[in-house]
């Protein structure tokens, strides 16, 4: 739970939907939606000179994460699908400078900055598994 502009929000994703796509099931693209709300939720704070600056770019980077798990998922060609796990993984990596220079800028202070980049280091750890299980199927299917 993230304090989000002023409300408390609990949200169950199976409460919101009965349905879900498969790639909504997977541990590592739900860690990546909580991370993205952990940053939204922290950047609120950041000072208005860096809307377009910093808080734009770890916004965009750390809602990519999630986004590219899921268009991979979507793909039915392992190249493809592990092209675009390596671009959330990327995304991952992109985070740690932006954290840095946050911490550095006094934008975050230091219990924020080692939440975040331990959600940095387990994303990027579950995101090489899911591109390994990638190249174990494919091995599989020969």
């Amino acid at each position: 739970m993230w304090d989000v502009g002023g409300e408390l929000i609990k949200m169950k994703i199976d409460e919101v939907m009965e349905k879900r796509f498969k790639f909504e099931k997977l541990n590592v693209y739900l860690k990546a939606i909580e991370f993205a709300d952990m940053v939204y939720c922290i950047t609120e704070k950041f000072p208005k000179s860096e809307q377009y600056g910093m808080v734009n770019q770890i916004r965009r980077c750390t809602t990519s994460i999630a986004l590219n798990i899921a268009e991979g998922y979507g793909r039915f060609h392992s190249k493809i699908k592990k092209q675009f796990y390596n671009f959330a993984r990327s995304s991952v990596y992109e985070c740690i400078p932006i954290l840095t220079i946050s911490l550095h800028q006094k934008y975050i202070n230091r219990n924020e900055y080692e939440k975040l980049y331990s959600r940095c280091f387990d994303l990027s750890r579950m995101i090489s598994r899911l591109i390994i299980a990638v190249d174990n199927r494919k091995i599989n299917e020969k």
